[in-house]
C-alpha cells in the first residue's frame, strides 16, 4: 500500500468519517444512505434534450463535438455529495461516486464498450484548483479507473485561461465563457483515439461541448461525455 494511502485508512480507522447525508459515523456516504441511490435509466441527447438510447447524440444533432452524454444519477440526491466532495474538502467521496458510476456502468452495459476508451476528466483553472486542494473530476477518473480498470490519460486537457464560474451564467453565456478556454498538449497523439470525458455536474453541457472540441481537433476520434447527475 502506498504511504499516503496508509495515512488515509489508518486515520479513517482511528476518525470514522461522518456521512454527508445523515450524519452517522459510518463512512463518508453510509451504507444505509448508499443503498437510496437511485440509478438513472432515462438518457437523453445533450444537444436536444430529447430521449436517446443510451445517450447517443442523434445524427441529426450535429455539429454537436459530443457523440454521446451518460447521466449516472439523479441531481437531486447527488448534488448535496458533490457539493461536500467540491467545496467541504470531502475527498474520501471519490470511491463512492466511482462506486456508483461503476454501478451505472455495469448496469447499463457500457463496461465493455468504454473499454476500448481513453477516461479523462474536465481541468479545473489554477486558481480554483488550489482552493479547494485538489480537482474532484480528476480525482475521480482515477478512482473509476482503477475498479473498472480503464485506461486513464492523466495529462489530456489543459486550461488556457480562468472563466467565470459557469454556475452564475445563462446558456448563451456559459459557451461564450469557456470558448477557447481548454487545449491539448502538442506532444500528446490522440489520433484516431476514443475519449470517455467525466466530469462531476452538467448543466447546458457547454463545458463539456467545448472540451469534446479540443480533444477532436487535437485527432480523437469520438468523445463521450460521463457525469454523476445533470443540474
Amino acid at each position: 500500500m502506498k504511504p499516503n494511502a496508509l495515512l488515509r485508512a489508518g486515520t479513517e480507522l482511528l476518525f470514522p468519517a461522518a456521512c454527508v447525508i445523515c450524519g452517522s459515523f459510518a463512512g463518508v456516504l453510509c451504507p444505509v444512505c448508499r443503498q437510496f441511490l437511485q440509478i438513472e435509466k432515462k438518457q437523453i441527447c445533450l444537444a436536444c434534450n430529447q430521449p436517446s438510447p443510451n445517450g447517443a447524440t442523434h445524427p441529426d444533432c450535429r455539429p454537436s463535438a459530443l457523440d454521446g452524454f451518460l447521466c449516472c444519477g439523479k441531481f437531486s440526491q447527488i448534488q448535496p455529495l458533490v457539493h461536500a466532495y467540491k467545496y467541504e474538502r470531502a475527498s474520501e467521496l471519490d470511491l463512492p461516486l466511482a462506486e456508483f458510476i461503476l454501478e451505472f456502468l455495469k448496469r447499463a452495459e457500457l463496461l465493455d464498450f468504454f473499454s476500448a476508451f481513453l477516461l479523462t476528466f474536465v481541468p479545473l483553472s489554477s486558481f480554483r484548483q488550489r482552493e479547494r486542494g485538489y480537482n474532484q473530476s480528476e480525482l475521480l477518473a482515477q478512482r473509476l479507473s482503477g475498479i473498472a480498470l480503464l485506461p486513464i490519460l492523466e495529462k489530456g486537457l489543459t486550461r488556457q485561461m480562468d472563466t467565470k464560474p459557469q454556475v452564475k451564467l445563462g446558456k448563451e453565456e456559459r459557451t461564450v465563457n469557456v470558448r477557447g478556454a481548454f487545449g491539448v498538449d502538442s506532444k500528446l497523439d490522440l489520433k484516431d483515439k476514443n475519449i470517455l470525458l467525466l466530469d462531476d455536474i452538467a448543466t447546458t453541457g457547454a463545458t463539456l461541448n467545448e472540451c469534446a472540441k479540443t480533444l477532436k481537433r487535437a485527432g480523437a476520434k469520438a468523445v463521450w461525455a460521463l457525469v454523476l447527475a445533470r443540474g
